[in-house]
């Protein structure tokens, strides 16, 4: 009986080592537990921080698009100001200058009309209503070259072409409006 209190003893000594070993390796995976928790603790916090921003440089670029929607719709509007307080602008790379206008930079109050038959001449609110259509009609037209270059996957480039060809006709019509150019006689009108 003796040999097999021996041997259990020895069982019993290898289980409480084995035991040990097993609380030490618990404890060890708790901590590593731990670790983890904390690291996904401070991701949950960067990215809720990150979305957090994210959302605040979203708001910010709609108010930049806004503002500069605003400043190109105020651009005309600026320029036809600033010539009647007799000051001229000159967009430049660096920003804006204002010089007033001085004797030979003044616009005359009509101008000839094209050496077409039926053009008359016109009058200074007139060519300035003209070009701003055709500022506006630059911008359209910018706009559908850069729809049409995206190819015809994205959109339907025969009715791109339709449209433009309808804009430069809605603006012909629009530009003669304000022109009003009038019919010739012919010479069989005698």
């Amino acid at each position: 009986m003796t040999k097999k209190l021996q041997g259990d003893a020895l069982v019993l000594r290898n289980w409480k080592r084995f035991g040990r070993l097993m609380m030490r390796e618990v404890k060890r995976l708790e901590k590593v537990v731990r670790e983890q928790d904390d690291h996904i603790e401070l991701l949950e916090r960067d990215l809720l921080t990150a979305s957090m921003l994210i959302e605040r440089l979203l708001k910010e670029n709609d108010m930049l698009r806004e503002m500069y929607r605003k400043a190109l719709r105020r651009e005309i509007e600026t320029e036809r100001a600033m010539n009647l307080w007799g000051y001229r602008i000159r967009w430049i790379d660096t920003g804006i200058l204002i010089d007033p206008i001085t004797e030979e930079m003044t616009m005359p109050d009509k101008h000839e009309g094209l050496p077409v038959k039926g053009y008359q001449p016109q009058s200074q609110g007139a060519v300035d209503t003209v070009n701003e259509h055709k500022l506006t009609e630059e911008r359209l037209l910018r706009h559908l070259d850069q729809m049409m270059s995206k190819g015809e996957h994205v959109y339907d480039g025969r009715w791109l072409a339709i449209a433009k060809n309808h804009f430069e006709q809605g603006f012909m019509a629009l530009n003669r409006a304000v022109f009003k150019p009038g019919r010739v006689k012919l010479p069989e009108d005698n």
